[in-house]
């Protein structure tokens, strides 16, 4: 069957004008790439900004991966049996209990470094999913450091949260704020590659020199009960908030130095007056402001918003340096946790409308109950939002 007219005019047509319309193009670029030179639009915008990102990702390629630190260690046949054992029994219960006395000896190797070290597990809910990757606490002779940590935390790297840790804890560094040392590393137990660990530091000794605000003592509320109260709710499949006995008001609150890689209760002069003055605080005698230093708490409060790291304020993660320059306390997080969605500002997540003085009973809406830290927490959120921050 003949295909119509109308159909082969218009093959015919296409035929012809292709040519045309390619070369139509072809000048069209031609004459737009003069104009973008003649107006500096090359030179001034299109090309830094290609660079920008373009740069970074031909960079990664042409460049080795960033050297990371390797830690081994090694335990006897009897002290591996133990941490095994320990280990069976919490996989059981789905928890991980831990005892004064759960203390086990190894040595630690980075490079050419040994150190005397003890090893025990993390307390906690098990992460079945982690197994056997365990999470780690680590204390090494006083006289010995490795990446200038002697007493530390190990955990397992899964996911992109030790980044999105890493960028916050650098904003708190570039604006003064106190940060524990964290490291990537890889950890080798005695045989057996265990992978990727972040290496996370305590309020030591070798931390205290680095800040130069004197030697503590760090203050903390005591989370047993709260993890007790975990522990009890571990095996619901919904959410369920603590009971008010497990939560920071009726926390005993510790003071402690880091001593021979281990955690002693502290109980001289200064720190039962820091013990006092943060009791102070929770009674509701003193205002926040004269009891910690505003500026670094409102600077931390603004950024874990900004940052998306509201967890890390939670009471449980706060640890609380004396900071002996100032007599004020200065806020500590134990661990950066950064990265995650919010639905609001600090401020819009406490437990009571925000009113001066306020009924919160929360800890970060006791901290903006306070006029001062208020007004500064807002004024960094302005300065934090702005892109030129950034």
């Amino acid at each position: 069957m003949a295909e119509p007219r109308w159909t082969t005019l218009l093959r015919r047509l296409e035929h012809r004008a292709t040519p045309i319309i390619a070369l139509l193009l072809i000048g069209l670029v031609f004459f737009l790439g003069i104009r973008s030179e003649r107006t500096g639009f090359v030179d001034e915008v299109l090309d830094p900004n290609l660079k920008r990102i373009t740069h970074p990702v031909l960079n990664a390629f042409r460049g080795r991966p960033p050297a990371v630190t390797k830690l081994t260690l090694q335990m006897g046949e009897a002290e591996k049996d133990s941490l095994t054992a320990m280990q069976d029994n919490a996989l059981t219960h789905g928890w991980m209990d831990i005892q004064d006395d759960a203390w086990l000896p190894a040595q630690a190797t980075v490079g050419d470094l040994k150190a005397i070290a003890a090893v025990r597990l993390q307390a906690g809910p098990v992460a079945r999913d982690l197994v056997p990757r365990w999470p780690l606490v680590v204390g090494l002779d006083h006289a010995d450091t490795t990446t200038g940590m002697r007493f530390f935390d190990l955990n397992p790297v899964n996911d992109s949260k030790p980044i999105h840790g890493a960028l916050f804890r650098r904003a708190l560094e570039d604006m003064g704020i106190p940060v524990l040392t964290n490291e990537v590393i890889e950890l080798r137990l005695n045989d057996r590659d265990m992978g990727l660990y972040t290496q996370e530091g305590k309020a030591d000794s070798t931390q205290l020199a680095h800040w130069g605000r004197g030697n503590g003592p760090v203050l903390r509320f005591d989370d047993v009960l709260h993890k007790h109260a975990l522990r009890g709710t571990s095996s619901l499949s919904f959410p369920i908030d603590a009971p008010v006995r497990a939560e920071w008001l009726s926390a005993p609150i510790q003071a402690s130095r880091i001593q021979g890689g281990r955690a002693v209760l502290a109980s001289g002069i200064a720190d039962r007056k820091a013990v006092e003055a943060l009791e102070r605080f929770r009674a509701g005698s003193s205002m926040a402001s004269e009891v910690f230093d505003a500026e670094f708490l409102a600077k931390f409060l603004a950024l874990c918003d900004v940052m998306g790291a509201q967890e890390t304020a939670r009471w449980w993660n706060l640890r609380f340096l004396a900071d002996t320059v100032t007599g004020k306390l200065i806020v500590l997080p134990q661990r950066t946790i950064a990265g995650s969605p919010i639905t609001g500002i600090i401020a819009r997540h406490t437990d009571a409308p925000l009113t001066f003085p306020s009924t919160a009973n929360s800890l970060t809406g006791r901290f903006l109950a306070d006029r001062v830290i208020y007004a500064a927490y807002i004024q960094w959120l302005d300065k934090l939002s702005d892109v030129t921050w950034l």
